[in-house]
């Protein structure tokens, strides 16, 4: 072993680069005759001692990769040995004291040069893949400095063997860009705190129908945590903004229910009121009965305040629709009776048709068609204009009373 180290070092003295191929033939022969396999058993050991290094096409070879180069012929020819840097102890003491201090305070058991070089590389390692795990699940504004870090420790991840010691500045960088905010990130991920900020996430994502109705103050400040760079800070205020976000939404949700349920009511109170509607048959009035028990039921139900404003505009089709149908139950009623009285005259018979059954039957014209009236002027200017306009209603509203009709004023 001494004379293949002996040998390597001569060469860099000369300045003579020694490859693996030239110091398996140069053993083979001049006297020593030793076999291929005994020359590469001394060339790794050597390498096992850290005395040596390898390089191949201008880079440093990893140990994973340097059986292959050792065994294959061509590789050999481009394999170089140089002689290995003596690593000092306190070099070792130093890495030994960054490893702890980029990952937590977790103690670093190796003790040689080379294993420590090894083992801050592999915890880097599980490092990144952690980090990469939270950038790939996460993509809030606050996890974007991982675009930047995870590169900076995928560079020293890269570093072979006794490299790392002379990266000392790169390491403290990398450290400070870590601490200060890759493990922040981290913590608050793995932190419970971090389900408010999901809270926020899901309102933001998910319920944007009733956080259209929320007041903008509000949302302002929803917006601002939930952009920060560092909402971990911030998560008291986000829960009492969450808070009152979420009590103002109930609170609109049930004024707006309640405002649809009075709205049944009023309409359902004005269709019995009509008096066509006593003369229904059951199953109309039921008819009429489970088209707003419907839309009660709707309204319990719904959750979103556009969906119960819009319920509102249901409940006024829907009594325009009832309206309609009692007409047109009185129209066939009037139809049914005419038929009737018809049919009498003509076999002879008298008809028994009461007053107050004639009474029943009256149709009923919605507020919006008696009261519009054609007027010749746009606008009324004078207390004549007036006088006019309210002629010209009064006729119109007296003939559709002429007419048998009843005037919803509701």
């Amino acid at each position: 072993m001494t004379e293949v180290f002996n040998y390597i070092n001569r060469n860099k003295q000369l300045s003579v680069r020694t490859k693996v191929k030239d110091l398996v033939e140069y053993f083979k022969g001049n006297s020593y005759g030793w076999y291929e396999t005994a020359t590469l058993c001394i060339i790794a050991k050597l390498y096992k001692m850290d005395k040596i290094s390898f390089r191949s096409n201008g880079s440093m070879v990893a140990d994973r990769d340097l059986y292959t180069n050792m065994t294959n012929t061509n590789q050999q020819a481009v394999l170089i040995i140089d002689i290995e840097e003596t690593i000092t102890n306190s070099q070792i003491s130093k890495l030994k004291s960054l490893y702890k201090e980029f990952f937590e305070d977790e103690s670093c058991s190796a003790q040689s040069a080379k294993d420590v070089h090894n083992a801050f590389i592999e915890r880097l390692k599980t490092e990144i893949d952690n980090l990469r795990s939270i950038k790939n699940v996460w993509s809030f504004d606050f996890v974007r400095p991982l675009d930047e870090i995870i590169p900076m420790l995928e560079q020293l991840k890269g570093n072979v063997y006794p490299s790392l010691y002379s990266k000392t500045a790169q390491i403290e960088e990398a450290i400070n860009r870590k601490v200060d905010e890759a493990d922040a990130i981290s913590e608050f991920i793995s932190n419970p705190q971090f389900s408010i900020f999901k809270r926020i996430d899901t309102l933001k994502r998910g319920n944007q129908a009733n956080l259209v109705y929320v007041t903008v103050e509000l949302k302002n400040v929803l917006e601002d945590i939930y952009s920060s760079s560092t909402p971990w800070q911030l998560m008291t205020k986000a829960k009492e903004v969450l808070d009152a976000i979420s009590d103002e939404i109930k609170t609109k949700q049930e004024a707006a229910c309640e405002e649809v349920l009075s709205l049944l009511e009023s309409k359902m109170l004005s269709l019995t009121a009509v008096p066509s509607y006593a003369g229904l048959e059951e199953n109309q009035k039921q008819q009429i009965v489970t088209i707003f028990e419907v839309l009660k039921a709707n309204a319990k139900e719904e959750r979103y305040i556009g969906n119960l404003i819009a319920i509102k505009g249901d409940v006024s089709k829907a009594y325009d629709r009832c309206l309609d149908s009692i007409n047109h139950w009185v129209e066939e009623k009037q139809e049914e009776e005419r038929r009737r009285q018809q049919a009498t005259q003509q076999t002879g018979g008298q008809t028994t048709t009461t007053h107050a059954t004639t009474k029943i039957v009256h149709k009923v014209v919605k507020k919006e068609k008696a009261m519009t009236v054609s007027f010749d002027k746009p606008i009324l200017e004078t207390k004549e204009d007036v006088e006019k306009y309210v002629a010209a209603l009064k006729e119109q509203l007296l003939r559709y009373i002429d007419q048998n009709n009843n005037i919803m004023l509701n």
